[in-house]
């Protein structure tokens, strides 16, 4: 790889996750408990940590597996747990599908959690439910704030709705954008 090449992929890999960045350095720089702060970061950190070997093993594979997305969701879940949410992961055969649309699940499911961190108590991702189902998210929370949420690509879809007090999220795979 040409040292042009890589600047480039790192630079997209910093602008990727630069809101991340932003948030852990006013965590880091916040007043408040240091623990909750802390562990926050963590959080925070293993997103960005995630995410950043998710784009460079886009930029050396064009498929990429499932197990992938799945590894990065377990270890944020691992660290949930240390916020005291209850989180569970669960995954269905593996499956090689274009990098970008595994960068955007993990997007969308780090989206979910910024967005409900401070009212959720439950937290559950099902990965590869159905041939068409990359991910399903189902939470507590009620948030309004996830209904904004949207998907990056046009070959995702999300939806979602609420049924017996729990949100459930789809993200599908040949979708036209959001519902």
């Amino acid at each position: 790889m040409s040292y042009e090449t890589q600047n480039k992929l790192y630079d997209n890999i910093a602008s990727h996750t630069h809101q991340q960045l932003v948030e852990i350095d006013d965590a880091l720089n916040g007043s408040g408990e240091f623990d909750l702060r802390m562990k926050f970061c963590l959080l925070l950190g293993t997103y960005v940590k995630r995410c950043s070997n998710l784009m460079l093993t886009a930029d050396k594979n064009k498929l990429v597996s499932t197990d992938e997305l799945y590894l990065s969701i377990s270890e944020s879940f691992e660290n949930m747990g240390f916020l005291g949410v209850d989180c569970e992961v669960i995954r269905a055969a593996s499956k090689m599908l274009p990098p970008a649309l595994l960068i955007a699940a993990y997007d969308l499911f780090e989206a979910v959690i910024e967005t409900v961190l401070d009212t959720v108590c439950a937290f559950s991702v099902r990965i590869m439910p159905s041939e068409n189902v990359l991910m399903t998210i189902e939470t507590d929370s009620l948030s309004p704030d996830v209904e904004r949420l949207r998907v990056s690509l046009p070959q995702l879809r999300l939806s979602s709705f609420v049924e017996d007090d729990i949100r459930h999220l789809t993200l599908s795979i040949g979708g036209d954008g959001n519902e």
